[in-house]
């Protein structure tokens, strides 16, 4: 097989990589199990797997970084399925991943300027799953070493297009808080103004008539009470002493409630709050904390 392997990579690129399908950012199941069945052939040949995952890199960073040929997407599925089946792949590509995801989203590569918003947003997109895939690979190194940037750029991303970013952020911000045990340090992740903000701001996005953004504030909340109950009952005990009880304020303490010591904590304020009014939502919001 390795006489031809350079062959392989050609083909499965063309495969992949092709103008003139741009409808899903998937690739065939029969690429990707070919893919991984090579990588499994060479295991143990560190050189032969790092001139696969280098080989793969180069052949798709054209399309990654050119965004405005619309496959950036499949082309990241292709480098996430090599990363996936190999370690020291992955500790190859997610580095350069890292990168140009920064790049896309500090629109360094884009020459369309009609495009800006559209690719910038895209790139925001890419990153949960690629965090996600880096903390699963082992590689939680490189997520520390981007996360401080992706944060500043989602804030200026922020800043420019507004409310687009918002589900991003609370899924990102799930992903380290529910993955917090891999990292030697969690405490160390630059994430403490980013959580505080998003507590914060979720007592106004739980208001707002859109289930994915919805969605994510539940999953992102969850997360922090499991994960460190102390810090996010602090940040929502200064929303319960700024703010007027209503049924978002409620709904993001009853979010909150995942456990015995947290209904402890707040299990009086929920009370208290329900003597005073209850509506259909807020009363779904409550079956799931008593659930939980």
């Amino acid at each position: 097989m390795k006489p031809f392997l350079e062959d392989f990579l050609t083909i499965f690129r063309r495969l992949c990589l092709n103008p003139s399908n741009k409808t899903s950012n998937d690739i065939p199941t029969e690429i990707q199990d070919a893919i991984m069945s090579i990588l499994k052939a060479f295991e143990n040949d560190i050189e032969t797997t790092k001139s696969i995952a280098n080989t793969m890199t180069e052949n798709c960073e054209p399309f990654i970084l050119q965004a405005e040929m619309g496959l950036t997407g499949k082309a990241l599925t292709v480098l996430s399925v090599v990363a996936k089946g190999s370690k020291i792949a992955a500790e190859i590509i997610l580095p350069q991943i890292m990168f140009w995801l920064g790049n896309l989203i500090n629109a360094d590569t884009v020459n369309a300027p009609q495009n800006r918003q559209e690719i910038i947003v895209e790139a925001i997109n890419f990153l949960p799953d690629w965090l996600s895939l880096s903390i699963e690979c082992g590689c939680t190194q490189v997520v520390r070493d981007a996360l401080p940037g992706f944060i500043e750029s989602l804030k200026r991303t922020e800043e420019q297009f507004g409310a687009v970013v918002y589900p991003v952020e609370y899924k990102l911000s799930e992903i380290l808080l529910s993955q917090s045990s891999k990292f030697e340090d969690a405490a160390v992740l630059p994430t403490t103004d980013l959580y505080e903000k998003l507590v914060w701001r979720s007592v106004t996005d739980l208001k707002k008539e859109d289930a994915v953004l919805r969605t994510e504030i539940q999953n992102f909340i969850i997360s922090f009470a499991k994960s460190d109950f102390q810090t996010l009952a602090t940040l929502i005990d200064k929303e319960i002493s700024s703010r007027e009880m209503d049924s978002s304020l409620l709904e993001l303490i009853s979010l909150a409630t995942v456990d015995e010591a947290s209904m402890d904590k707040f299990g009086g304020v929920i009370v208290d709050a329900l003597k005073r009014e209850i509506d259909f939502d807020l009363s779904r919001c409550i079956v799931d904390t008593i659930e939980r």
